[in-house]
């Protein structure tokens, strides 16, 4: 279900999304799951609110939405994170082409891993 309210990073949230929140002017931060109330409370302005899924004292806390706060999306952190194949899978990948035998993979390989490097130097 679609919330009308954006990620950091432009993703529109999604009910069910684990979020990681910061308030700009504020100490309060932490993280949990967007749900759309039934109405609006009397803690913000309109039904968006993340339950807070962290161990501890603040757990099934809800939260709801201030304009002051900034919400980041830990899906997109995490496909920025781990954003591509790792080596030992496009190995493996590369095996299953036909044509391609482990002599030309190690060759693609080293080519690949050396761009790999390159990008990381800068």
């Amino acid at each position: 279900m679609k919330t009308g309210k954006y990620a950091k990073a432009g993703r529109e949230m999604q009910v069910g999304d684990i979020v990681h929140f910061k308030c700009k002017d504020h100490p309060l931060s932490g993280k949990g799951v967007v749900f759309m109330g039934k109405e609006v409370d009397g803690l913000g302005e309109d039904p968006f609110s993340i339950r807070d899924t962290r161990t501890g004292r603040n757990n099934g806390r809800i939260y709801p939405y201030y304009l002051s706060r900034c919400y980041m999306n830990a899906y997109d952190q995490g496909k920025e994170d781990a954003e591509g194949l790792k080596t030992d899978e496009l190995r493996e990948v590369l095996l299953t082409v036909k044509g391609i035998g482990p002599a030309k993979t190690e060759n693609i390989m080293e080519v690949v891993e050396k761009a790999l490097s390159e990008k990381g130097k800068h």
